[in-house]
């Protein structure tokens, strides 16, 4: 035999290894679904997913079992709900061809969703309820702040924060109430983009905070206390985590509910988990497979 024949070989072992796994996956959730007892799936940021996960989800929802004789033993009774950005930094290749097998099947019926930013009045409401102040006085100021963020929720709170530390925005105890310039808000920009933004702040935070915000990240947008502590090699090294992490609640970089820290976006995530070098991540998520 040659090294094609060798080649040739692989390439069938792990296809049909593939077509096996497929299968168990569609008999899985034949299995545990009924008409009487259905179940959804949601599928999270999709855009960061790889070529054998999404694979596998398009055999899920379009491939027909070949075994099935009854007309109706291949029913699964499964709602997939998949949320995905389309933006350009996100574009997936694989991701595309996934959603357009999907939309082109006839085995499943699919409806798209495209989420818009806020208008003018939602973004007014926002700013209203965040600055405790009426409609008609945040109006002009919802106006610049629309244009600039498209009407985008976090896009908005991002850019808030930012005209809070830059003094463009701030309280005023003889007014006792929020006040702003239009004129240099107006000379703002976003034009860098939010990762970039989000990435600069991170920045500008305490190294500890930082390198902290980074372990935390290898664990997804969300991780429970507890794991937090068992992946924490002794009682001091968990104390200085938790401060560290308290700051980033109170910087509003990360969230805190129910003895979970959760990222508010998965762009901030993201950018945690890039401010460092792959080899360094790799490391984190080798000791926290160790512990």
């Amino acid at each position: 035999c040659d090294e094609d024949d060798y080649d040739d070989y692989d390439f069938l072992v792990s296809r049909s290894t593939k077509n096996r796994l497929h299968y168990l996956f569609q008999k899985l959730t034949q299995a545990i679904s009924s008409p009487e007892a259905p179940i959804m799936l949601f599928l999270d940021d999709l855009q960061w997913a790889d070529k054998e996960s999404l694979d596998l989800l398009t055999s899920l929802v379009i491939d027909v079992d070949p075994l099935s004789i009854e007309e109706d033993a291949d029913q699964r009774c499964v709602c997939f709900v998949l949320a995905y950005r389309n933006s350009e930094d996100c574009e997936n290749p694989d991701l595309v061809y996934c959603v357009s097998a999907l939309e082109g099947s006839d085995a499943a019926r699919t409806t798209h969703i495209q989420l818009e930013g806020m208008d003018i009045e939602g973004t007014n409401a926002m700013l209203a309820n965040a600055l405790k102040l009426p409609i008609r006085l945040t109006r002009p100021l919802s106006e610049v702040v629309h244009q600039k963020t498209l009407g985008n929720p976090l896009f908005v709170k991002v850019f808030l924060t930012m005209l809070c530390e830059e003094n463009c925005l701030s309280y005023s105890l003889n007014e006792r109430r929020w006040m702003w310039s239009i004129d240099d808000i107006r000379q703002k920009s976003m034009d860098k983009g939010l990762a970039q933004v989000l990435s600069e702040k991170l920045l500008r935070m305490h190294c500890d905070v930082q390198e902290a915000l980074t372990f935390v990240s290898c664990f997804g947008k969300r991780v429970q206390r507890d794991v937090l502590s068992m992946a924490s090699r002794d009682a001091e090294e968990l104390s200085q985590l938790m401060a560290c992490l308290e700051t980033a609640v109170e910087e509003n970089i990360l969230e805190e509910d129910n003895g979970y820290y959760s990222f508010p976006h998965d762009l901030i995530q993201q950018a945690a988990y890039e401010r460092v070098p792959k080899e360094v991540a790799f490391s984190y998520h080798f000791n926290i497979g160790l512990r």
